[in-house]
Order: C-alpha cells, then structure tokens, then sequence
C-alpha cells in the first residue's frame, strides 16, 4: 500500500511531464486489479489487515488528482467492487467508529452503497451515538462533510432526519458550533421544508451571543440566510394553519436574534473592539449590517 501510494504522489508531482506521467498511469492501472483482489481479502471481518488496508485506500484517495483518468479507474478498479465491505465497515459498532475512515472511500465509490450508507447513517447510526458534547461535535462534522458532496442527493431526506436528531442535542453544543448548525439550516436540502421553522427556532433560543465582533458578524450572516431561505418557503409553499403558526413563531425567533446582536454589536464596538483591531471590526461591523440588510430586503410581506 505504501509503495502505490508513493507511486500515486508521483504521478501527482508529474504534471509538466507528460510522457513520464503517463508511464506511471499505466503502472497505477495495472495495480488496481491486483490490489482490488488484495483489499477484498483484507476488509473481511476481522481481518488483521483491515486498518492497514483502510489507511493505504485512503492515501491513496488523497494523492491521485482529482478526476484523472488514473484517479476515475481507482474507483472503477478498486473501490466500487469493494463498497460493500466498506459499507458494512463504516456502519459497524454502535458508534460507528470507522466511519470517518471508510466513509470518504464509500463516498467515492457511490451507487447504491453511498445511498445506503446516508439512509443508515440517518435513520440508525446517529440515534445511537452517545450523548454529550463530544458526540454532538462530531455528528455536527458529519454533516458538513455529507454537505460538501457533489450531485444530486443520494439519500435526498438524510438531512430531515440527521437535523431532528442534531436539534436534541443542541443544549450540548457549545456556542461556536451552534453556528455551525445554523450555517447547515441555511445550506442544506430538505425533503419538508416545513421544518425548517422548527429548526430555526430552536437554534434562535439556544442562541448566548458572541465574544467578539468578528464572531457576532458571523452569527448574524448565518441567521440571515436561514432568514431569507424560511421567507422563500412561505412565499412558495401552501401551508396549514399550524405551519403558519409555526414559521411566524421561526421569525419572530430570529428577528430577536437579530436585536439582541445588533445591541451587542453596539456594545462591543463602543467597548473598544474597534480600536484593537481597527480593520477586522470595521469589516466585521459591514458584515453585520449586510446581515441585517439581507433579511429586511427578503422579509416576507
């Protein structure tokens, strides 16, 4: 494994020499089928292999360049006739302990492991972890590296039911992820955008403000997109009675949110903020205004 790999960093460092890099293409090539045969021994269960196996796979998913000829038979090759161990890996233990480790590669083989490994993931996995703070922080990165996937959703409701389960355990975040939360209710899609709102308010009242005005800016864009995004639901969904109830209750939220930001905004500058670091909290005080900005011009009627 380690030798493919160092093969794989030097094709990477060959770009401007064609006629050499295409002669380790054709090595790397003639090593996939070989290895496939090799990782599919070594990622049996309880195989004394299968950490070194992981470990060479995701070297080896580091080095080659992105969307190379090389890099596309790796998952071909190697990865996909595999993915169904990974997959059984990534999922195995009550805390999924290999996940971060066998999930990128499970990630990059796709198909029909990659969308089971997001309907487990949601409907089982994440249920189970442990509570507490520290697992709190980590299905939180999860879920931003769910988000950085490229294409269409292989599972599309993982996010509906990973962000109810991550919204019980909110109270454990401390505040600097809670952002991070609030960033992913801006981005994510959602199957039932109708709750959204519910999100929303949740995040809004587990708000305890910023330590600075750099991170108060912050805070307040990511409310802002969360904002602008409930107010496109409403304008395009046929809602209940109780939804409506429930998306006033949503703005009502982040609209306090913005009020008491924009009074610690105050308070920070004329605190002196400004005058340690001129720049960052003149820049920093723009971004909270535009914050501000943003959910007014977009505030539904």
């Amino acid at each position: 494994w380690d030798l493919v790999r160092a093969v794989a960093e030097l094709l990477a460092a060959l770009g401007q020499h064609p006629e050499q890099q295409q002669k380790v293409n054709t090595l790397l090539n003639e090593a996939w089928p070989l290895l496939s045969a090799l990782a599919a021994e070594s990622l049996r269960p309880a195989s004394q292999d299968m950490p070194l196996c992981l470990s060479g796979l995701s070297r080896l998913a580091a080095a080659l360049p992105p969307r190379s000829p090389v890099a596309v038979a790796f998952v071909t090759d190697l990865l996909r006739p595999n993915a169904e161990a990974l997959l059984q890996i990534a999922c195995d233990g009550p805390e999924w302990g290999a996940l971060e480790l066998a999930g990128p590669l499970v990630r990059l083989a796709g198909g029909e492991a990659w969308a089971a490994l997001l309907q487990r993931l949601a409907l089982e996995g994440m249920p189970s972890f442990e509570q507490g703070e520290e697992s709190a922080i980590r299905m939180v990165s999860i879920l931003e590296w769910v988000a950085s996937s490229e294409g269409p959703a292989a599972f599309p409701p993982f996010f509906d039911f990973a962000l109810e389960e991550l919204m019980q355990r909110l109270p454990s975040l401390p505040q600097l992820h809670k952002r991070r939360v609030v960033k992913l209710l801006g981005q994510v899609h959602l199957e039932r955008p109708d709750l959204l709102a519910g999100m929303a308010s949740a995040s809004a009242a587990a708000e305890t403000g910023a330590a600075s005005v750099a991170e108060l800016a912050l805070h307040l864009s990511a409310f802002a997109a969360v904002y602008i995004r409930l107010a496109d639901v409403v304008s395009t969904a046929t809602t209940q009675a109780a939804e409506t109830k429930e998306q006033e209750a949503a703005f009502s939220a982040i609209s306090s949110v913005f009020e008491t930001g924009s009074r610690q905004c105050q308070d920070l500058i004329s605190a002196g903020e400004a005058g340690k670091a001129a720049g960052t909290a003149d820049d920093a005080a723009c971004l909270a205004l535009s914050a501000f900005a943003q959910a007014v011009c977009r505030s539904p009627a």
